[in-house]
């Protein structure tokens, strides 16, 4: 079964609308895709949390769009911002793993519902920084935001969550590590 097949067949099974499963119309849009991944991580030298933000597009979407993943969530994370690309075949691999997880189960949201700001100031509360972790998945056209918060109705729920936030994870962590061996020293200059 191709991840066209499967993301179409989850979106036709999945409940519209903000707050419930997500419609997951990815398969009809192509290869112009993203992932985002917003969490805290503690330092471990310093015990101090840090807001992280990663994202991996594929070149269709550098392409585009450019290097821009066009979220408000990279000023969640000053100064702890990544990026990376990868082919569309990878993408599209990243979006059936997600699917096969089941993030078309997940409670979604529009990212631009969250403000940056009040994101950040959660993060850094240590009572609310284990819940501050959203997984963001989008085309050129389409996103959806994936909030741990809005996932704590159900155990079901939780555990979808984890297993999309291990491939999310993976992915983001992956595509970073390509494109900065990609980027690499620049070649010495001729003389």
């Amino acid at each position: 079964m191709s991840w066209r097949t499967i993301a179409l067949s989850l979106a036709a099974a999945s409940l519209a609308g903000c707050g419930g499963p997500a419609t997951l119309p990815w398969g009809e849009t192509g290869d112009i895709l993203k992932l985002s991944y917003y969490r805290v991580n503690t330092d471990p030298r310093t015990k101090k949390l840090e807001p992280t933000y990663r994202v991996v597009m594929s070149q269709s979407w550098r392409e585009y769009r450019g290097d821009a993943p066009g979220e408000p969530f990279p000023k969640a994370a000053p100064g702890r911002v990544y990026s990376g690309f990868v082919s569309d075949a990878q993408m599209r691999a990243c979006f059936a793993d997600l699917t096969k997880a089941g993030i078309g189960t997940l409670r979604a949201s529009e990212p631009e519902s969250h403000n940056p700001h009040d994101l950040h100031r959660k993060a850094m509360n240590p009572a609310e920084s284990e819940y501050t972790r959203v997984i963001t998945i989008g085309t050129e056209k389409w996103h959806k935001s994936f909030y741990y918060r809005d996932q704590q109705s159900g155990r079901d729920l939780i555990e979808a969550f984890v297993k999309c936030e291990k491939y999310a994870s993976a992915w983001v962590q992956m595509s970073i590590l390509i494109h900065s061996e990609a980027v690499g020293p620049a070649f010495p200059k001729e003389r």
